[in-house]
């Protein structure tokens, strides 16, 4: 068992079945209370994508056969579903898109 997953540069190269699948394993390896951290793009909350996000978004429809830039909320329903908590997002770069993902498990109580 592990005590922290990276996911690093990697969800936005699949559709979201695959995504669930990925958080359902990496949960399976994770001890209770451990943590997951995904860093990917994702488009900022509330406002309008940067240009360059959505060119970033025709490269991955052009060279992926699933994969797109994925909202937060897609993040938060994955997570949520495959049993992880305390999910926090943090903008790492609101130019990029550039986002930080945490969750944690459950404590196994």
């Amino acid at each position: 068992p592990y005590d922290l997953a990276l996911v690093g540069n990697f969800c936005h190269l699949f559709g979201p079945e695959r995504n669930l699948l990925l958080l359902r394993r990496l949960r399976e390896v994770l001890v209770p209370g451990g943590r997951v951290a995904i860093i990917d793009v994702v488009p900022p909350s509330g406002r309008q994508s940067p240009p360059q996000l959505a060119l970033y978004e025709l490269s991955l429809v052009l060279r992926t056969t699933n994969g797109a830039v994925h909202h937060f909320s897609a993040y938060v329903d994955w997570l949520t579903r495959s049993g992880y908590r305390n999910i926090e997002r943090v903008d790492v770069d609101q130019v990029t898109g550039l986002t930080l993902v945490t969750a944690t498990t459950d404590n196994g109580t």
